[in-house]
């Protein structure tokens, strides 16, 4: 009942620790450089969060880690007397590197192609338990079985979707203003609000939804000009955000649910008192319509970017609504604009490029030119080490952050690429397209997958 506990890297200082829950590993050589580890654990056994951080996936009990072969030297210690055999132990910390999963998904390629039907595939969205892929395609909302490329279950009519914290439930909106409340658990599904309902429900196409970081609410931007934060339980409107003269494009929580943050087409963004429904900031600067907008990692900043003529991104403290950096350097509409993990950065999208600001100086680090057409997402991955890039001309693009070189380019779609996203491990992606499919990438063999 004695395990080894240590950092990546740092075999040498390994402790013993002792636990009482029990799990299952079995270890696997699937190259000469890396190793993998199913571990098992009872479902009534918490997990260690050191371990649920860095795995790849989960399903029901089982919990997939990939670690570096410098692993030999910790399975040796618990008497291994080869690979693969399965070891009882209790509780195991190991840190990944992020450049060991960069090195997976450069090798990454097309494991699953999900067909969505006629028609494009505006978004996709994995399961935050894992093991799933929520996409938006015109035909509605579908959710598939990252293990078998199954599909699990369909709900036509919907514009957006957003799936719980849990995984255990959808919020799916239309285009006539309407939202449900999906449950996978008995396939259930309840009307959240009706278009016509005057003050309860939104009086026009709903744009976004998002849940609230603790599941229990949801907030929704449309085109009536407002945002509404709705009750998860009882499927009442918590309270409508009004103040804009357009519509909402972007409505999304602050980390601990607190706030509230809407950007517009009137030109403004707005920062909200969720308990309250009060607007405590309003951020004037772009020109035209802003696109995207999002809060910064410790929520004392947001970004946005703009369309209009100017093509700008902005970074705006909360507390006193001032623009502390404007970013010039696209040449068409700013569709994204996220911050790294650690805040110090922001990767941007527009026209066929994506760029790279520092936060602290406001200078553009990287300008990350190769794709034939426009890009429609950008985003980090593989802990902020690397980024991802998906365009019109039907590539995704894997670059270097820190050299601003294209590391990989995967090709495969058939139609412009609306959506590409990395799992939180780094070790797998899914990319959606005008195409009507959706593909999972991973350098992961075969047997693995079966286990997402």
């Amino acid at each position: 009942r004695e395990v080894h506990s240590c950092d990546y890297g740092s075999f040498a200082n390994c402790r013993t620790v002792r636990r009482r829950s029990l799990m299952r590993i079995s270890v696997m050589r699937i190259s000469d450089e890396d190793l993998i580890c199913v571990v098992e654990v009872d479902a009534d056994v918490p997990m260690p969060e050191t371990l649920r951080r860095f795995d790849v996936v989960g399903k029901g009990t089982k919990h997939i880690l990939i670690f570096h072969d410098q692993i030999l030297s910790l399975v040796s210690t618990w008497g291994a007397a080869g690979i693969p055999q399965e070891i009882l132990v209790n509780t195991m910390v190991v840190k990944t590197d992020p450049h060991d999963t960069l090195s997976q998904m450069k090798q990454a390629v097309c494991k699953r192609t999900f067909k969505c039907g006629a028609g494009r595939v505006k978004s996709a969205v994995l399961s935050p338990i894992g093991g799933k892929v929520l996409t938006i395609c015109e035909a509605g909302a579908q959710l598939w079985n990252l293990s078998d490329g199954a599909c699990a279950q369909a709900l036509e009519g919907v514009e957006s979707a957003v799936l719980s914290p849990d995984g255990n439930s959808v919020f799916a909106a239309s285009g006539n203003g309407t939202a449900h409340l999906w449950s996978l658990l008995d396939r259930s599904c309840s009307d959240m609000f009706e278009g016509d309902l005057g003050e309860r429900g939104h009086g026009a196409m709903v744009h976004s939804a998002v849940y609230s970081p603790d599941g229990s609410s949801v907030l929704t931007a449309s085109d009536d000009g407002n945002a509404k934060a709705w009750c998860v339980d009882n499927m009442e409107c918590l309270g409508t955000f009004h103040g804009h003269s357009d519509w909402v494009g972007t409505a999304a929580f602050s980390s601990d649910g607190q706030w509230v943050l809407t950007a517009s087409g009137d030109g403004t963004a707005k920062v909200w008192s969720f308990q309250y429904g009060a607007c405590v900031q309003t951020f004037i600067g772009h020109d035209e319509a802003i696109i995207c907008a999002s809060f910064s990692p410790c929520d004392n900043y947001i970004v946005t970017g703009s369309g209009g003529s100017l093509f700008t991104v902005q970074i705006w403290s909360v507390a006193d609504g001032t623009c502390t950096h404007t970013f010039n350097g696209h040449n068409d509409n700013v569709v994204s604009a996220v911050f790294s993990s650690d805040g110090g950065s922001i990767l941007t999208a527009g026209g066929r490029v994506a760029k790279l600001w520092s936060v602290a100086n406001g200078v553009c680090a990287h300008t990350y030119v190769g794709h034939d057409g426009v890009v429609h997402s950008a985003t980090f991955c593989s802990g902020n080490v690397s980024a991802l890039t998906a365009s019109d001309d039907s590539t995704v693009k894997l670059w270097s952050v820190e050299t601003g070189l294209c590391f990989r380019t995967f090709r495969g779609h058939t139609g412009p690429v609306n959506t590409a996203i990395c799992s939180k491990d780094g070790f797998f992606m899914v990319t959606a397209s005008d195409d009507g499919t959706v593909k999972l990438w991973s350098s992961l063999p075969e047997a693995l997958l079966a286990h997402l």
